[in-house]
This record gives structure tokens, sequence and C-alpha cells, in this order.
């Protein structure tokens, strides 16, 4: 099964392999920066004034 999630969305799984560490880096601050950062996602931006 995961060899077939691979196939259909090779795109996406390459992009994730090649900026994985940019995707760990919020973890790496500490939790109480995480508050204060800013997403340019508009659907995260619509899920906190929810």
């Amino acid at each position: 099964m995961a060899g077939t999630q691979i196939g259909q969305h090779r795109k996406l799984c390459d992009w994730v392999e090649a900026n994985i560490e940019e995707t760990f880096t919020f973890y790496r601050l500490p939790r109480t920066h995480h508050k204060h950062l800013k997403s340019t996602n508009l659907l995260e931006r619509l899920n906190q004034k929810g």
C-alpha cells in the first residue's frame, strides 16, 4: 500500500524528502514561540480565528 501511495504522489513525496529539515524547524523552537509564528497558509489562518 505505501508503495502505491508513493507512486500516486511522487511529486509530493519528492518535495517532502527535499524539505523535511525546514518542515521540522518549527518543532525545534521553544513551545512558547509557536503561538507567535505566522503562516501564509490560508486554511491555517482561518482555523486560528475559528
